[in-house]
């Protein structure tokens, strides 16, 4: 149901409505498929039990609503063949890629069938272009295509020319296929999904020497070799936690995409402004954050999305830097943004998580009316999520209820907070919740006394430390304000009010 929604809502925004409705008519009107169209492009069913219940009166397993979806697929399938959509695009590399494959698909179809004066022009112009491009896959396509025309016509010396060349290609691919494999060990390793048995097959020293040997002794090196070698030299030094190295590897990948105008891919020079950004707040580098968020706002236009990822990453470093103006007017812009009440409901928790630690930041009155007694009582909907935005939940309510004073309502989450970390927060996963829960738990065990708890929190506070905020993390699980600054403003608020209470 869901491929069909975008497919059909993507033909219809390049050729119309009633231009696919004509289109779809075949030996007669064909009625359901209109009616089906209409209802995908209208949304109204969430799924295919409700399309065939209304289509069919019958089950989504039935035949004739199974074949009504076949015969919609190829159709939408065959358009999209036969309609352009390099306006869409907006790279040159890639719509340039785009037209590669539709010469080569089109002069294929008329060579099979012996349109052959046609089909050589459109297979060389595909060639030229994945040639000037680097395309290697479509290139080593395109030179099989016309190496079989010399076969045919019996051009032994262009026959083996051309055999030459596709040989070349060939090596250049495996070097290419063994680069990317590289690039995306790297990456998965990153974020933390590789599993024990997963971690013996990939050694991250050994893998970064295979990759610098392979890129280096490499007399060609194609633009795909180059991108995935220094994707791979960039999440190495995420992995070894030398930000500095990150944004070193980041800025000389960014030059050599600008310098090559035909390279110059804008949703990946995107990508690696978003690494930019994303190490600053490691850093704690505002300067360059700020400089990698305005590349950010010029790539990332009103409606990708994309950009409110970047404004995530530019409100952390925001509050992570102390520019805490900066922060509210990222945050106010996101919020009163159209496409925001369209987030997934996930995306719209993590902003209000934001909204709960900058009303704990700000003076009250200072940021749009906000619901605290809502935020404190509310059952967070990412139950699932035990270790990712529940933890950020859980830490802005104990914020929150310390600077209303509410000592009693902290007190009485001892229990659950300390049930929570022991079944969900483990040391060596994620060992700067836990020691920060330590400290949590340390605040409500010695009944809010600063002093004591000042002495015993050294040891976790020192751990925190040693395991300072570093490595690439996911945006669900990183510290919206750096725990060991968090603590201690927690511990002045606390004897603040404290002294205050005193008073009256």
């Amino acid at each position: 149901m869901k491929n069909l929604t975008e497919i059909s809502q993507l033909v219809t925004s390049l050729i119309g409505k009633d231009t696919l409705n004509s289109l779809f008519q075949h030996q007669g009107e064909d009625l359901k498929s209109h009616l089906f169209i209409d209802g995908l492009l209208a949304q109204r069913w969430k799924s295919d039990e409700e399309a065939a219940q209304e289509l069919y009166k019958s089950f989504p397993t039935e035949k004739k609503y199974q074949m009504l979806k076949s015969r919609l697929r190829k159709r939408f399938y065959d358009l999209i063949f036969s309609i352009d959509i390099s306006s869409l695009i907006k790279t040159s590399y890639y719509r340039e890629q785009i037209h590669c494959y539709r010469l080569l698909f089109a002069g294929s179809q008329l060579f099979v069938i012996g349109k052959l004066h046609i089909a050589l022009e459109m297979i060389r112009s595909a060639e030229s272009i994945a040639r000037k491009f680097q395309f290697t896959p479509l290139r080593i396509l395109a030179l099989q295509r016309l190496r079989e025309y010399q076969g045919f016509t019996g051009n032994i010396k262009g026959f083996y020319a051309l055999s030459d060349s596709i040989e070349t290609m060939q090596e250049t691919l495996i070097k290419e296929t063994q680069l990317d494999t590289f690039d995306f060990q790297f990456r998965i390793a990153v974020r933390g999904v590789l599993s024990k048995s997963d971690l013996k097959r990939f050694n991250p020293e050994q893998s970064i020497r295979q990759a610098e040997s392979l890129y280096t002794k490499s007399k060609n090196k194609s633009h795909r070799m180059t991108c995935a070698y220094y994707r791979s030299r960039i999440y190495y030094y995420h992995l070894k936690k030398d930000h500095k190295q990150v944004l070193k590897q980041c800025i000389e990948f960014e030059h050599y995409l600008l310098r090559g105008q035909k390279f110059t891919d804008m949703a990946l020079v995107g990508e690696i402004a978003m690494q930019k950004l994303d190490t600053s707040i490691y850093l704690q580098d505002f300067k360059t954050g700020r400089q990698s968020a305005l590349q950010c706002d010029s790539i990332f236009r009103k409606g990708n999305p994309n950009r409110f990822i970047y404004q995530q990453y530019y409100l952390l470093l925001c509050l992570y830097t102390g520019k805490t103006d900066e922060a509210v007017s990222v945050f106010n812009e996101v919020i009163s943004s159209s496409a925001f009440k369209k987030f997934p409901e996930e995306q719209i928790e993590r902003w209000r998580i934001f909204e709960a630690m900058l009303n704990y930041i700000l003076p009250d009155g200072r940021l749009r009316k906000f619901n605290v007694h809502k935020f404190l009582n509310e059952v967070p909907i990412l139950s699932k999520d035990k270790a990712g935005f529940n933890l950020s939940i859980i830490i802005a309510q104990i914020c929150l209820l310390v600077k209303r004073g509410d000592f009693d309502k902290i007190m009485d989450k001892f229990d659950s907070l300390k049930s929570y970390a022991q079944r969900y927060i483990s040391v060596t996963a994620n060992p700067r919740n836990h020691y920060f829960i330590k400290l949590l738990l340390i605040l409500i065990k010695k009944d809010f006394d600063t002093e004591k708890c000042a002495a015993l929190a050294e040891k976790y506070l020192a751990l925190l430390s040693q395991s300072s905020v570093s490595g690439q993390q996911a945006l669900d699980t990183m510290e919206i304000i750096p725990y060991d600054v968090l603590w201690n403003d927690l511990l002045k608020r606390i004897k603040t009010y404290q002294q205050q209470s005193a008073v009256k």
